[in-house]
């Protein structure tokens, strides 16, 4: 769980542009790390084919020998009339072989010998109920247990407890009919080290070319994100600058309107009236989209200080409930507010009231006559990790399931129509989530189409 989120945090990143670095250092790092899995699997192949492969190919051919030697030897003993014997010696020696045995019908050994004595009882207990097919290999551990006299013959065994043994097992055939059993066997336990050894190796160079490949593609991501970041870093300036200059004529332009409004001619004059409120209303609107604008950047910028201060938010939060009762009566909504307590908070207040005021207005905006606003405020958690939870929830035209996670995109709208009968430009949710990150909070959407929307923030009270 702690790497799951781990992993999450890297991939969120604090803005757009480190998310999309961490997504690039992940992106070529994986396919580094894909050319070194591959090249793993080619070596740990062909290392195998070496170590293991080739020698099951010669005990396999050294069985089928073995197998025409003792048949062979069947059919000479049936003809001087004792059949079911084998002699020693047509055994082909093998000085590689750590056993071998022709086991009969009645589980007797027949012949067979092993290069050391006092594991016999071991290695036929291994042996014991197995019956091989023609080409079968077995690979199996057999505890060492030295004798008590003459350990100082295998003090060799004494740093090698467990033997890897490679067995091979043929039926014998005579006249159609399986009259025994051969078993051979090798000591492959130093190839089996060998290859534990390439193993941790090949382990620890993948490890070492993993962080590697890491650092080498956040360097080449971060490489990458520089004329992309230089790009709308003036990009963001010149935002910055042009709705901050833009703020002095559009106050000229609405202090003219006000100041024309008091003119009697224009009093007496319908439609000179109905002109002057409508471009009053386009200069408000135009004056809230710079002040939206010049917002977003200035947080972009980072020249947007959140000031903290201890304060009770439920006073506040009913008098911008009160100033929205107006617009939400001439719709016939109805505006519920309930608290559960007094919140006492330490946050930027300001910003706080202007996320509540964007979520209550969005509301407010998209839900139809006669439907329900509801805000409820309230603080859940221990004392030392106690959150403020505001829920804002309407009985509006609700969030299509596949742009709930796009609407706090800037100059995001679902119904772009709708929006601009509205009077809706696509910032507010985006500054509202602005100001929940600063606050190290969260925001998310529940919505069903045509039954409304809930948006639910939590941000820490300390």
């Amino acid at each position: 769980m702690k790497i799951k989120s781990y992993f999450q945090k890297f991939l969120s990143g604090k803005d757009v542009f480190s998310r999309t670095q961490n997504r690039l250092t992940l992106l070529y790092s994986g396919v580094l790390v894909l050319f070194l899995v591959l090249f793993i699997a080619v070596v740990y192949a062909l290392l195998y084919n070496i170590i293991f492969t080739q020698q099951e190919r010669q005990m396999k051919e050294l069985a089928k020998r073995e197998i025409n030697v003792i048949q062979d030897e069947f059919i000479q003993k049936k003809k001087a009339s004792r059949p079911g014997s084998v002699d020693e010696n047509v055994i082909i020696s093998n000085d590689s072989l750590l056993f071998y045995y022709v086991v009969g019908k009645n589980d007797e050994v027949l012949v067979g010998d092993e290069s050391i004595r006092w594991m016999q009882s071991n290695l036929l207990e291994t042996l014991r109920d197995w019956e091989p097919s023609k080409e079968e290999v077995r690979y199996t551990d057999v505890k060492v247990n030295l004798p008590e006299v003459g350990k100082e013959r295998h003090i060799e065994f004494e740093k090698n407890r467990t033997m890897h043994i490679m067995m091979v097992g043929r039926p014998v055939y005579y006249e159609n009919e399986v009259v025994g059993r051969l078993y051979i066997g090798k000591d492959v336990s130093v190839q089996q080290k060998i290859f534990q050894w390439v193993i941790f190796v090949l382990g620890g160079i993948g490890l070492l070319f993993f962080i590697v490949a890491l650092a080498i593609s956040h360097f080449l991501s971060k490489r990458t994100m520089i004329p992309i970041a230089n790009a709308f870093a003036r990009q963001r300036e010149f935002v910055a600058d042009a709705s901050h200059e833009l703020r002095t004529p559009l106050s000229v332009l609405l202090s003219s309107i006000d100041t024309l409004e008091m003119e009697e001619t224009i009093e007496e004059d319908p439609f000179s009236r109905n002109v002057l409120g409508n471009m009053k209303d386009e200069v408000k609107r135009m004056a809230n989209l710079i002040g939206d604008l010049l917002t977003l950047a200035r947080s972009d910028s980072g020249t947007l200080e959140v000031r903290r201060d201890s304060f009770e938010f439920r006073t506040h939060a009913d008098t911008i409930v009160k100033s929205l009762e107006p617009i939400a009566a001439a719709k016939n909504i109805s505006l519920q507010f309930h608290a559960f307590s007094d919140i006492h908070l330490y946050a930027d207040l300001e910003k706080l009231k202007q996320l509540l005021y964007i979520l209550l207005d969005n509301a407010i905006k998209y839900t139809p006559n006669n439907g329900l606003v509801q805000l409820s405020l309230s603080t859940e958690g221990t004392e030392q990790n106690k959150m403020f939870i505001m829920q804002v929830r309407d009985t509006g035209v609700g969030i299509p399931p596949e742009d709930c996670d796009k609407v706090f995109d800037r100059f995001y709208r679902v119904d772009k129509s709708r929006a601009r009968q509205m009077g809706g430009h696509g910032l507010g949710l985006s500054i509202a989530k602005w100001i929940v990150d600063a606050h190290q909070g969260t925001i998310h959407v529940t919505s069903k189409l045509n039954e409304g929307s809930t948006f639910i923030v939590r941000i820490p009270v300390k």
